[in-house]
Order: C-alpha cells, then structure tokens, then sequence
C-alpha cells in the first residue's frame, strides 16, 4: 500500500482467478453512491482495488474517457495478464463480477 501524488491511499492487488492474473482499478467519484456502493462490496469481500479518484486526479478521468469511452462512474478497468483490458460500467454489474469472483462458500 503506497500513498500516491495526492495524498490518497492507492492500492495494487493482483489476483489469481482460474491462472489468469487480472489488476482491478475502480474509477469513482467520493460523491457518487453508487460508487460507494462497490467500495462497500469490495471491503465486505476482504478484497482491495487500485482506487482511482475521478474528481481529484484530472489523469485519472481522462484515462477512464481514452479506455472506457465515457466519464461514468463506477467503472472497473480488468487487466488480464495477456494484455486484454475492459472496462465495466454500472454499479449492479461490478459487485456481481467481484462477488462471483471473490465470494468464500
């Protein structure tokens, strides 16, 4: 866990799902609840994503607008380990990806 330029803490998880390793960034806004809403589901799951303030880093916001084609937030940047990067929009559909991927029966 390191503290990036502005102060906020970032974090860099790799995770190993079925021999693939995948980075996970979630591009958010602190005001939008349903960005708060995936936080919420990535801490109940014990997981960390790479966090990536929208409003506080204007970096950040035009990495997400050149890869994910729109400023919405949340969005989840997959990072798969052959190089394949998508992005997932909507709240619903990102906590049901980290759930089905990281939930312990």
């Amino acid at each position: 866990m390191g503290l990036n330029q502005l102060g906020l803490i970032a974090v860099t998880t790799n995770n190993v799902l079925s021999g693939v390793t995948e980075r996970l960034s979630l591009y958010y806004s602190e005001t939008c609840w349903y960005c708060a809403r995936v936080r919420q589901t990535s801490a109940e799951l014990g997981i960390s994503l790479e966090l990536r303030d929208i409003d506080r880093d204007p970096k950040c916001r035009a990495e997400l607008v050149a890869g994910g084609g729109k400023s919405q937030v949340p969005c989840l940047k997959i990072e798969s380990g052959n190089g394949d990067i998508n992005w997932m929009y909507e709240s619903a559909d990102i906590a049901a990806f980290l759930t089905s991927k990281f939930k312990s029966e």
